[in-house]
């Protein structure tokens, strides 16, 4: 035992026996403890001394994680001159933090540590004072690089200096501000002093009450911004007006790669505004609209699009009614749309209907990497339809959908078609290759078919020696 432990144990208030085993390893060094988190324990003043103590002579943790809601005045300053001063915790995150001044004592710790790049407040409580402290640290801090405040009702006097501090950090690169209440006033704050930011990659506001009106104050900041590449405004009732907005900002902003609007009531005419947005830009990749109201009308939409989008890579659909007409429509255009790799479809009102669409063209699909049709009407007819397009279709490599629904036998076929596309079965139509080596090369690889496209490009003399020799199939 060290000796500040041996010392002190006499003079101690009583601290739990679990904490001072966890103390014990710190003092230690233990390398198998990285990760210090005392959330769902609630500790005191004078526990919180006890563990800084600790702390204070540790050189392995790199990740803390601590609730504050019992810790006060000695416990907070303890706690603050250890963090200030170590060198090893890289993300650092604090809960229950309700008190003015031991927020104020803890921001200013965190700037004082050169190592921290990211930051988390959960649950925590803003008054004027405590918010102009967090903003003068996202202004001046120079290791942050994430930010994330989580359920903590952050109001317009709490926002107001954090967007000032954010109007001149070019360092952070990732916002969190999820449920915090944010409504249009908020977002009218953080739109203007986003507007010149070039740092900031990551704005996510999921689960506010920003609405149409905070979505058009926001996009209008956002539209000079040319550093954002991911966006995500999940669960703010948006509806087809907030659409609109969103609808310009794709359009004129020239970063967004990642777009999230899941969760809102956008409808058909919600999905087809960013439709349209999306057929006059050339950089989205990323696009959920999970949960939107949309049905048949709204996919007809994305899907003509599709037709014409060059870049869109990722498209997510679940949890709407789009049915067998809009999968249809969806199926119809990645005929020649090689671009779209992922499409969710989960829980979408899909029958064998739509199951049959997309088996009758996966022949000739040449861009979809993964289909997930989970949650839909499809029995064990649409599954054997299904297998039946995936057989002669070499790029599917993932295909979800029931297993419950599913024979054995149609389950294992399934399952062996996939593992043959996930091993680069398309480099044989590519190259033109004799299809007779394939079963040779597979099991020459030990059956990890998943290594195969790259044994094949890195040995080519391989199939050449085969072919010379005439190896016999295995």
């Amino acid at each position: 035992m060290s000796m500040w432990l041996a010392t002190t144990s006499l003079m101690r208030p009583s601290i739990p026996v679990w904490l001072e085993d966890l103390c014990q390893r710190l003092t230690d060094n233990d390398p198998t403890l990285t990760t210090l988190e005392i959330s769902h324990q609630r500790i005191d003043d004078a526990a919180a001394k006890y563990l800084s103590k600790a702390l204070e002579e540790n050189h392995t943790v790199t990740i803390v994680i601590i609730s504050m809601f019992n810790i006060v005045d000695d416990g907070s300053f303890a706690l603050g001159q250890v963090i200030g001063s170590n060198r090893t915790i890289t993300k650092l995150q604090f809960r229950d933090l309700h008190h003015s001044r031991e927020v104020i004592t803890l921001f200013k710790a965190v700037g004082r540590n050169a190592t921290i790049e990211e930051f988390s407040l959960r649950h925590c409580q803003f008054c004027r004072r405590s918010a102009d402290s967090l903003g003068f640290l996202v202004k001046h801090h120079q290791s942050i690089k994430e930010l994330r405040i989580v359920d903590s009702m952050l109001g317009a006097d709490t926002i107001q200096p954090l967007a000032e501090g954010l109007m001149t950090n070019n360092r952070l690169q990732r916002l969190f501000l999820v449920n915090n209440e944010l409504g249009p006033a908020e977002a009218s704050f953080l739109g203007s002093k986003l507007a010149n930011n070039t740092s900031l990659l990551e704005l996510h506001l999921c689960e506010n009450n920003l609405g149409d009106d905070g979505v058009l104050k926001l996009c209008r900041g956002l539209q000079k911004n040319n550093s954002l590449q991911t966006i995500n405004l999940r669960s703010n009732d948006i509806e087809s007006k907030g659409a609109l907005a969103i609808e310009t900002l794709i359009e004129r902003q020239k970063s967004i790669l990642n777009l999230h609007i899941g969760s809102n009531c956008l409808g058909n005419a919600g999905a087809a505004s960013i439709a349209a947005g999306l057929g006059r830009s050339s950089i989205v990749l990323s696009l959920d609209l999970s949960g939107n109201d949309i049905d048949a009308s709204g996919a007809e939409a994305l899907a003509t699009t599709l037709a014409t989008n060059p870049n869109l890579e990722e498209l997510n659909l679940s949890f709407n009614s789009i049915g067998d007409h809009g999968a249809t429509a969806l199926s119809n255009v990645l005929q020649s749309n090689r671009n779209l790799r992922r499409l969710c479809l989960r829980r979408n009102r899909i029958t064998n209907v739509g199951a049959a669409s997309f088996a009758q063209r996966l022949p000739t699909m040449r861009g979809l990497r993964e289909l997930i049709l989970t949650k839909n009407s499809i029995d064990r007819k649409g599954a054997a339809l299904l297998l039946t397009g995936l057989r002669t279709n070499m790029e599917l490599e993932y295909l979800h959908i029931e297993d419950s629904e599913l024979s054995q036998p149609v389950l294992t076929e399934l399952s062996h078609w996939i593992r043959l596309n996930q091993a680069g079965r398309r480099i044989f139509r590519e190259t033109k290759l004799d299809s007779a080596l394939w079963s040779h090369v597979l099991a020459k690889v030990n059956n990890e078919a998943n290594v195969l496209y790259h044994f094949l490009t890195e040995k080519p003399e391989f199939l050449h020696q085969s072919k010379k020799r005439k190896l016999p199939i295995q």
